[in-house]
């Protein structure tokens, strides 16, 4: 009786036990499942490191293209006491590979400022295994967005208000009780220059009223003298097209090979009379050499008194017989 009571308290025990372990269990389980994070499945797990992480906290999502792939595991600093932070993250098994060179970049996930950590893969046929470290990255915030557009503008506004109290200054500089009064006579002269140049267009109204006549006619003038060019365009036109017929007959004329032949007969011309002028040939005897003109000119008036022997006395050198008779 005894030793059966003793096996039923252990038994009970036994089931207590066991009722207390299923829940520790299911605790552990729902605690991690409620973190985004399934104990019952297999990982995988990657690091960044980071010079800061903007306020990225454990549980964090971490996401591709925006759909939830794992989530923020641990945040530690660096073990170089750099000052570095080290962010692992938790991957499960079936979630898509990281090829080789993904960076892990942290992103505002909304814009009350939760962050998550976008993967932006990389084109590669070799992928990261668990425990790889992937390169980081970190997306600015809405502050230092905002400062970096700010920045500029304050600066150029600066420099807009530096200008304007220059300028300012040089106004009151200029406008001074001098200046004003410069100013002031400056006007006065303006105003007597419009006066005259009133009076100036006065004059000349006036004058074209007088001369009206002469202005006509001679309008008058420039209209007839554009009327007989109009009436002589057709001669004009021809006078044109002769003009262009002459540069075109010019132009197609091989003046060229006309003005290197005349070069070349004056060269000609030039040797024949180098020839003639140092005595050569009969030309150049003639000119050069009075002898030969001389038996010439004797010549001539030998021939010139034997003709005039021949005319005066003919039977002394022409005689006939119609019967053979000689006559001396």
């Amino acid at each position: 009786m005894g030793a059966f009571s003793n096996m039923m308290r252990y038994n009970k025990e036994m089931k207590i036990g066991v009722v207390v372990t299923i829940a520790i269990a299911l605790l552990v389980w729902g605690l991690n499942f409620l973190k985004g994070e399934n104990i019952l499945s297999t990982k995988q797990y990657f690091y960044a490191v980071y010079p800061k992480i903007n306020g990225l906290v454990e549980g964090n999502p971490v996401q591709v293209n925006g759909f939830k792939v794992g989530q923020v595991g641990t945040v530690s600093f660096h073990a170089d006491k750099s000052g570095r932070i080290v962010v692992k993250f938790i991957l499960g098994k079936e979630t898509i590979a990281l090829p080789k060179g993904t960076t892990a970049k942290i992103i505002s996930a909304d814009l009350l400022g939760s962050k998550a950590v976008e993967l932006m893969l990389a084109v590669s046929d070799d992928v990261h295994i668990s425990g790889d470290t992937l390169d980081s990255d970190i997306q600015a915030d809405l502050q230092e967005s905002f400062n970096a557009t700010i920045a500029p503008l304050k600066l150029k506004a600066e420099a807009l208000i530096s200008s304007m109290d220059s300028a300012v200054t040089i106004v009151q500089m200029i406008l001074n009780e001098d200046a004003r009064k410069n100013l002031g006579a400056g006007f006065e002269s303006l105003k007597r220059s419009f006066d005259s140049f009133e009076s100036a267009s006065k004059n000349l109204d006036e004058l074209i009223s007088d001369n009206k006549g002469r202005i006509s006619s001679i309008f008058a003038n420039v209209n007839g003298i554009v009327s007989n060019l109009n009436s002589k365009s057709k001669e004009l036109s021809n006078i044109l097209d002769n003009f262009s017929q002459i540069s075109d007959s010019l132009a197609g004329a091989n003046i060229a090979a006309t003005l290197q032949s005349a070069n070349l007969a004056l060269q000609n011309l030039s040797v024949i009379l180098e020839k003639i002028n140092n005595g050569e040939g009969t030309m150049g005897m003639l000119i050069n050499n009075d002898s030969l003109y001389n038996n010439l000119a004797g010549a001539s008036l030998a021939l010139d008194s034997l003709l005039s022997d021949v005319k005066d006395h003919p039977k002394r050198y022409v005689h006939f017989s119609l019967f053979g008779k000689k006559d001396k």
